[in-house]
């Protein structure tokens, strides 16, 4: 896979031979077997990072426990406890929890509603995502669990805050049909 990056990404010379709509994937390399991480290009950079992050995990902690068959990439369900690691390595790592606490706390709600989420959200310094928050706030206890599953949390801090100016951009261009 090192010849793939190298190349600047042109196809790889190893072949896919297990494939999962995210994250790791077998290559068979002549004799030997790679791994490598697919992250889909149309993800917002929020869910992005997560991914990068959550495999990043895998590569330097799991490792072994791939190449040695313990683990098997794709297979999520086998390897819970393993997945949970990861997720809780990526939360951490992007924003570790005590500080996410210490905004939650310095925020003053008391009941959140879909609102305060979203001003906490832009209130973070952190590349973070909706769902992010909200499992943070119901691991702290804050919300009960699933409180905002039906919320659209990115059309509502549109109505809140308004269009960003790169998506009023795209609408523009796509209207104009370029």
């Amino acid at each position: 896979m090192d010849h793939w990056a190298r190349s600047g990404g042109s196809k790889p010379a190893a072949r896919a031979t297990d494939r999962t709509q995210f994250g790791c994937r077998r290559l068979q390399s002549g004799a030997r077997l790679e791994y490598s991480v697919a992250v889909q290009r149309s993800l917002p950079n929020e869910p992005k990072l997560f991914a990068l992050t959550h495999e990043l995990k895998h590569h330097y902690v799991d490792q072994e426990q791939i190449a040695n068959g313990v683990v098997h990439c794709g297979d999520y369900n086998r390897n819970e406890p393993i997945e949970i690691g990861a997720e809780v390595f990526a939360a951490e790592f992007i924003y570790p929890e005590h500080e996410f606490a210490e905004l939650v706390k310095a925020s003053g709600v008391a009941s959140w509603r879909p609102e305060d989420v979203v001003i906490l959200k832009r209130r973070t310094p952190a590349k973070i995502s909706y769902m992010f928050v909200q499992k943070r706030l119901e691991r702290l206890g804050v919300v009960e669990r699933g409180a905002f599953v039906s919320v659209r949390f990115k059309k509502l801090e549109e109505q809140m805050f308004g269009v960003p100016g790169w998506k009023a951009r795209m609408m523009r261009r796509r209207a104009m049909g370029y």
